[in-house]
């Protein structure tokens, strides 16, 4: 696993991890100074949440479960750790955890991708989705886009994609009032979508296109200025930018190549994930 860091320069990577096995799915803590990630041991007989301080030489141990519990995500407030613990092979439930360590809570039985989450800037909801349109919940809530009450686990549509289409990959802007996503029409075919929210997290209008360029969207994340949306696309293997989202959204960018070393990652389902100090 790499830290990467920007400047005026194309990006370097830095060492982070040095470890056998599969080291994936990193997610710096709001303080920059730590990053969760999951591993599969060295072993790698089971994936388990791990967290690192940035300089340190400790790995520490979050997760015991025999089940294949990743994709972790850090908490705007830094106290608690969400991930999903796997139920199946595409599917989980989302449980939380704090970084210091001790028993996790499953937060609700309602089924979610095995994907990255996403946390509202005031940490009051989880942004997900279901994996396929199967994945349709004991509570009716129809698949797409889903916000998950934090506290309670309630959970609520945001998008209802029609037909065989499918939406993935939401990421939280900043500012809170923004949610980008992929829109699929198909497998492996999509599009970077920007939805608006409300003060009670509901649209406030018809979702914008960012992008016109059909990608197979891999990942999505927004720089912490909220002004572009970085994604990866796991055909070419590199990560792209989408600087000002207004001219994005209404002028459908193609979307800026970032310099640098292709981020061969992307072809393995990888995500972007920025810290929010420094660089």
């Amino acid at each position: 696993m790499r830290s990467h860091r920007s400047d005026a320069s194309p990006p370097s990577t830095v060492p982070l991890t040095s470890t056998d096995g599969s080291e994936r799915r990193p997610t710096f803590s709001p303080d920059g100074n730590q990053v969760a990630f999951q591993w599969d041991g060295e072993r790698r007989d089971n994936t388990d949440v791990y967290v690192k301080m940035i300089g340190a030489p400790q790995t520490r141990r979050l997760t015991t479960d025999p089940a294949d519990d990743g994709f972790p995500s850090w908490s705007p407030d830094g106290r608690q750790i969400a991930f999903v613990r796997a139920s199946g092979e595409s599917q989980g439930t989302i449980h939380l955890i704090s970084p210091l360590g001790g028993p996790d809570r499953k937060l609700s039985d309602e089924l979610v991708a095995r994907h990255p989450l996403s946390w509202s800037p005031d940490g009051r909801w989880l942004a997900t989705y279901a994996d396929s349109p199967a994945l349709n919940t004991r509570s009716g809530v129809p698949r797409g886009i889903r916000l998950i009450d934090a506290s309670s686990g309630e959970a609520r549509s945001i998008t209802i994609p029609g037909g065989s289409a499918f939406h993935s990959q939401p990421a939280f802007c900043p500012d809170g009032r923004h949610l980008a996503y992929a829109s699929c029409p198909h497998s492996y075919s999509c599009y970077v979508d920007v939805i608006g929210l409300g003060a009670d997290q509901t649209p406030t209008g018809p979702e914008r296109r960012l992008t016109r360029k059909v990608i197979w969207a891999s990942g999505l994340a927004w720089t912490r200025d909220g002004k572009s949306v970085v994604y990866g696309d796991g055909i070419s293997g590199r990560l792209y930018s989408c600087r000002d989202r207004w001219r994005c959204a209404t002028r459908a960018h193609r979307g800026r190549r970032i310099r640098g070393r292709p981020a061969g990652d992307c072809r393995l389902g990888g995500s972007p994930c920025f810290c929010q100090v420094g660089e």
